[in-house]
């Protein structure tokens, strides 16, 4: 990605704000998994969308006065010692060429930094990122820097800029969908990899090898999220990931999945008979499932409620439940099918913004699924699909889904 799409991110986000406001965005800690050994760093996705940089330990200040914005990064000096163990810190040069930020200093410089700029300021208003996954969860950076602000500056009360960013997310500009699709091909030619070597007898997990092979020979450094290989009973389970039973003659393979291009995600279901076939019974009920997918799909335009999507899918996974018997009422279908059709799909999988109404630019999955468990079936289609001016492009359709085409698949036709 080039830095002018961080450049323009930038000014979308500082243009509806008011004169006297500072922006704070932190890109995230190395966290310690055990001893000297730290867990890999994946960057704050919000820091990532307005710099296009993906180190530890990294501020964004950006402070708009008089209708002007100035924009200041602070990044880690290098360490000639350290850096023969670990690697070299980004360079300011670096920093600048991703970025497209100019003014580059140490983060050693931050507090006085701020200082300056709050000083500077009649009537400042401090935005931080305080976006949060839970109660129990650690105190954040920003909040500890919320309460040195309140404690030295107590006229400052720092406001929440997280919504403002997702909002900006929730529509993709071209460049993030060639992302997408890039992450949508890369995990077609993982899927592909893992369905024509499944045989029965074989573990989740050597199933789940063939896929992360395909996509560590063409450069992708981590996936979507982590890898569901859920045979027979284990597909019941939605966030299924132990991935360490054995695959039976009988058995349905539940696969969720999803490569990670430069941060964008594929979020991809299929479901594939591990013995190459599917029984009359399982047919049946994949052919509910995928219907139902299509009715969704067929439904999706701008200017639709998200929450529609999801009734769309309950009406018809109902009536094909009540053709075959196994269904009476509404009531009865909690039991077979109890998660959402839909989500945002992008810099996280799960990405960001309110599920209010569909417009052109956004990135969405639909993903209906049937879960039977005294019957040791699960099934889940699931395809990515961006919004357009008159409706909808389906990125994901060159990857196989009928019952006859997964049969195909499977022989490597």
């Amino acid at each position: 990605m080039k830095s002018d799409f961080y450049i323009d991110n930038r000014k979308r986000l500082m243009d509806p704000l008011s004169d006297e406001s500072i922006v704070i965005v932190y890109s995230g800690n190395m966290m310690y998994k055990t001893g000297d050994e730290t867990y890999p760093f994946t960057p704050n996705r919000n820091f990532f969308y307005l710099t296009g940089i993906d180190r530890d330990n990294m501020i964004l200040v950006m402070i708009k006065s008089k209708q002007t914005c100035r924009e200041k990064l602070f990044i880690e000096n290098n360490d000639p010692v350290l850096s023969r163990w670990i690697g070299e810190k980004l360079s300011h040069e670096e920093a600048e060429k991703l970025s497209g930020i100019t003014n580059i200093q140490s983060i050693d410089s931050f507090e006085k930094s701020l200082h300056y700029d709050i000083a500077s300021l009649l009537q400042p208003k401090v935005w931080l990122d305080f976006q949060r996954r839970g109660w129990q969860e650690a105190v954040t950076w920003e909040q500890t820097l919320h309460i040195s602000l309140s404690t030295k500056y107590p006229y400052i009360t720092p406001r929440h800029i997280g919504p403002a960013i997702h909002a900006l997310r929730r529509i993709k500009q071209p460049e993030e969908i060639k992302l997408i699709e890039k992450a949508i091909d890369l995990t077609h030619q993982g899927l592909t990899e893992l369905v024509t070597h499944c045989q029965p007898g074989m573990m989740e997990y050597e199933l789940e090898a063939y896929f992360d092979f395909i996509l560590r020979k063409n450069g992708v450094t981590d996936k979507a999220f982590k890898t569901i290989a859920a045979c027979g009973k284990n597909a019941a389970t939605l966030h299924y990931c132990d991935n360490c039973a054995v695959s039976g003659e009988s058995d349905l393979l539940l696969l969720d999945l999803g490569a990670q291009w430069e941060y964008y995600s594929a979020d991809i279901t299929r479901t594939i008979p591990v013995c190459g076939h599917f029984s009359n019974t399982q047919k049946t009920l994949y052919q509910i499932v995928l219907d139902t997918q299509q009715a969704v799909i067929d439904r999706i335009k701008p200017g639709l409620l998200f929450e529609e999507l999801n009734k769309t899918a309950r009406k018809e996974l109902l009536k094909g439940l009540q053709t075959i018997g196994k269904c009476q009422n509404d009531s009865d279908l909690q039991e077979f099918y109890y998660h959402g059709v839909s989500h945002y799909l992008g810099l996280d999988t799960h990405d960001v913004g309110q599920r209010d109404v569909l417009e052109p630019g956004m990135v969405i999955t639909v993903e209906p699924g049937l879960y039977f468990r005294d019957e040791n079936i699960g099934i889940r289609i699931e395809d990515d699909v961006l919004i357009t001016q008159k409706g909808y492009q389906i990125l994901s359709c060159k990857i196989p889904k009928t019952v006859n085409d997964i049969e195909k698949w499977m022989k490597g036709s």
